[in-house]
């Protein structure tokens, strides 16, 4: 299994924090990732797009330029997803929460009972396998919620198999 990151950014000045933070972030994770990518667009999905179309792992990770993963942040969804035996097509990252009383750092793996339909609750580092993200066509262009939107086509692309 390998993951690769894909770094997007478009448009104005933000873009030039990808240097310190996305890119910094990716390459200092204690699992290397295949290859990191960064692409430059006038819109976010083109970038996206293009950026994926030159990544090599089995899995991509989306970044925008000003955010960050945590160092072990590969290490841990590697794990989670080399311990389970099903038919994986997006993964959730960890986000630190309360469960049940305790602490669940713990990759979500999408299915879940969590309905995509009712919010875009996918953060940021949400993985999704390389070959459906192809086969779903990848972003489109929208002013906002262009992930949501690939991740509802994702979610209806395993319905129709």
């Amino acid at each position: 299994m390998s993951i690769s990151v894909a770094i997007a950014t478009f448009g104005d000045e933000i873009w030039k924090q990808t240097a310190s933070r996305a890119i910094s972030s990716a390459e200092n994770q204690t699992t290397p990732a295949q290859n990191i990518v960064h692409v430059h667009a006038d819109y976010l999905h083109e970038a996206r797009n293009l950026a994926a179309d030159q990544c090599e792992g089995d899995w991509i990770v989306f970044l925008d330029a000003d955010d960050e993963l945590d160092s072990r942040y590969l290490e841990s969804m590697t794990e989670k997803i080399d311990s389970l035996d099903s038919d994986l097509w997006l993964v959730q990252p960890a986000t630190l929460g309360i469960v049940d009383g305790r602490e669940d750092p713990y990759p979500v793996v999408i299915p879940s009972k969590r309905s995509i339909t009712d919010g875009n609750w996918m953060v940021i580092g949400t993985m999704v396998a390389k070959s459906v993200f192809t086969s779903v066509g990848g972003f489109a262009y929208f002013e906002m919620y262009e992930d949501w939107d690939l991740w509802i086509r994702c979610m209806k692309y395993r319905d129709w198999e």
